[in-house]
């Protein structure tokens, strides 16, 4: 009896198994084009090179449509292979421009990934740092109103007493009135200029007594706090410090190939400026 139990228990055990999902390799064969195989690797590469794996579709939802693409590339490859395409003196010469680009860029790459070291972009981010020693942001808030007449109205209320942040949730037509106005921290490069004077010219706590026109309308504004604008951190700002570098570094590489090079312009490769 026991060891009918354990015999149905092995083959139990055993369909089980069977049913279970077999975990695909990536050097399982897909698909066959003339006797050429298509490995589930090869769909996984050019997957993870495509936009859809940028934006996060994944793999599954796509995999048949990859599938059919690379049938079809396959099968233009095999085209140009047997017809002789790729001989042809128009394609050699494509092919040539193509490939002195390719170098071009390359060599360039490698120039600039030679210099952009970590040493370098903190330097970059040295001088930034300077650069905003000197520099302060402001917290105000303001009233937007749309004649000189209003905005005078509420500079006499302010000055019988009422609360600016309460005046500026009643009548501010801008879209910080619900907040009571508050425009939170800024640089001054960050509101329109006339704005900014005025908003910068002013002590903490004030009030402008004169309202401010724009071409949004006139205000009242409120500053107040201030303090000094401060860096980002270094991890922060690196990405853009590479990006910006980069962009620097590239200029600087071809500057020195032209410092060192015998140049001459004719008269007629400069006449069209004229």
């Amino acid at each position: 009896m026991i060891k009918k139990i354990l015999t149905a228990t092995s083959v139990l055990a055993i369909t089980a198994m069977l049913s279970l999902p077999v975990q695909a390799s990536d050097t399982d064969v897909v698909a066959s084009v003339n006797g050429h195989d298509i490995k589930l690797e090869d769909v996984k590469e050019f997957y993870e090179t495509s936009p859809a794996a940028a934006r996060g579709i994944p793999l599954e939802g796509i995999k048949g449509a990859i599938i059919d693409q690379i049938i079809s590339m396959k099968l233009i490859d095999e085209k140009i292979e047997k017809s002789g395409f790729a001989k042809k003196d128009k394609v050699q010469k494509q092919l040539d421009e193509i490939k002195t680009q390719v170098l071009r860029d390359l060599w360039i790459q490698e120039q600039v990934e030679e210099r952009l070291t970590d040493s370098y972009l903190k330097e970059q981010y040295e001088t930034i740092k300077e650069q905003l020693s000197d520099q302060y942001e402001i917290k105000a808030r303001h009233i937007l109103v749309d004649s000189e007449d209003a905005a005078q109205e509420i500079v006499k209320e302010l000055e019988d007493g009422a609360d600016f942040a309460e005046l500026a949730k009643e009548k501010s037509i801008g879209p910080s009135g619900k907040e009571g106005g508050d425009l939170g921290f800024f640089t001054k490069g960050a509101m329109v200029p006339a704005f900014s004077e005025k908003a910068f010219s002013m002590d903490v706590g004030t009030y402008s007594k004169d309202p401010v026109e724009t071409q949004f309308g006139w205000h009242v504004i409120k500053v107040e706090d201030k303090r000094e604008v401060e860096a980002p951190a270094f991890e922060d700002m690196k990405q853009r410090l590479e990006a910006e570098a980069s962009r620097d570094l590239v200029a600087k590489v071809i500057a020195e190939l032209q410092e060192g090079a015998d140049i001459e312009r004719t008269a007629t490769s400069s006449a069209g400026d004229e």
